[in-house]
């Protein structure tokens, strides 16, 4: 199947990078790096019990995207698509298909406050 057909959802991929604050401090903050599109395949999950009679869910997933799109990958990036957040944890070349990278992501579950 071709790379086209595979890539279906349009992400927005963020990078953490330096910035200088007002007061002339140096911080970090995540910014936009562009929309790419990506293939997201949940890979996998747990559930954990925590005190108080609570569960934590953590939902892995794999997303694809362009070789190309993206020159120099970071563990410390995040993905969103539709308002949910992907930290990536982990990247790795596609080994059957070189014009493809694979982010190795942990999607953030936000609790219902």
């Amino acid at each position: 199947m071709s790379l086209t057909n595979d890539l279906n959802c349009r992400v927005m991929l963020y990078a953490r990078q330096q910035v200088i604050t007002a007061l002339g401090d140096i911080d970090f903050d995540y910014i936009p790096q562009g929309q790419v599109w990506a293939k997201i395949v949940p890979t996998g999950g747990s559930v954990a019990t925590q005190p108080g009679d609570m569960t934590q869910a953590q939902l892995k997933h794999t997303i694809t995207i362009r070789a190309n799109a993206l020159p120099n990958v970071q563990e410390d990036m995040f993905v969103v698509h539709k308002n949910r957040r992907y930290n990536v944890d982990t990247w790795r070349p596609h080994y059957k298909r070189p014009d493809r990278v694979e982010l190795l992501c942990t999607m953030e579950v936000q609790p219902y406050v």
